[in-house]
């Protein structure tokens, strides 16, 4: 596969990153712009769906202050509105996939561009992350001086030095206005217990939420927990051709 090139997209928050192919000005397949999650390592197998999916151009994003700059409000709302400029700016009609609080900001973009959403595995009950409360308190006792990790892990998980008071994203279901699928491992979330690979942070009521939502189509993927996008990306690939097709047939997307 090419080497991504990364692009740079000056927004009022901040600059937004992100990485695709070279393109060149006659490029007119639609876009798909993955935005991974917390904390994702520079380069997850997000990067590799360019090669599954060549009728579309595909940019990888860092959620603000990973791998990227930090914009000027951390915030899910204030993401969805930097993600919402980058896809004004590249002016095609797009698939957003979104892993984990990735997700979420999909969920909170409003972008007329949209065509259709992936959602893999968001937490949309942060006080339930029984998973990650051990790992957020060592990264505050290795990390005392990162005011960063501070406002990022408060703001958006509503999670500090302190403790944990929660954020509830439920409310972002009732604004899904788009073909959705929602993806999932089958490693539950509850009940709390020792595990080797992160489980769903998606519990039972929250599946059933998305579930019932008539824009949602849900997928649980067997074997895996939370990170479906490293684990499962062939079925990301699936899903988010199946969106291709089923809202851009007028788009030249190829079958």
């Amino acid at each position: 596969m090419t080497e991504p090139v990364k692009q740079v997209f000056v927004t009022p928050g901040g600059e937004l990153w992100a990485w695709s192919e070279p393109t060149t000005a006659g490029d007119t397949r639609p876009v798909i712009l993955w935005i991974d999650g917390a904390f994702s390592i520079p380069r997850p197998r997000s990067f590799e769906l360019q090669g599954y999916l060549p009728e579309a151009r595909v940019l990888n994003a860092h959620l603000p202050g990973n791998h990227c700059p930090e914009t000027a409000e951390h915030s899910v709302e204030a993401y969805a509105a930097a993600y919402d400029e980058l896809l004004r700016q590249v002016n095609r009609p797009a698939i957003v996939i979104g892993a984990s609080i990735g997700g979420l900001v999909a969920m909170a973009m409003r972008s007329p561009l949209r065509r259709g959403l992936v959602l893999l595995d968001p937490p949309l009950l942060t006080g339930k992350l029984w998973p990650l409360f051990g790992t957020f308190q060592r990264l505050f006792r290795e990390r005392p001086g990162d005011a960063y990790l501070r406002v990022f892990l408060e703001n958006l998980f509503g999670i500090s030095v302190d403790g944990v008071n929660g954020k509830d994203y439920r409310e972002l279901v009732s604004r899904l206005d788009r073909p959705t699928w929602v993806l999932f491992g089958d490693q539950a979330l509850m009940p709390e217990r020792p595990f080797q690979e992160t489980p769903s942070l998606l519990d039972t009521p929250e599946r059933d939420l998305l579930a019932a939502h008539p824009q949602v189509r849900v997928r649980l993927i067997e074997g895996i927990g939370h990170n479906v996008g490293g684990r499962a990306i062939t079925f990301v690939r699936t899903v988010a051709r199946d969106l291709l097709l089923r809202t851009m047939v007028g788009d030249h997307v190829k079958s």
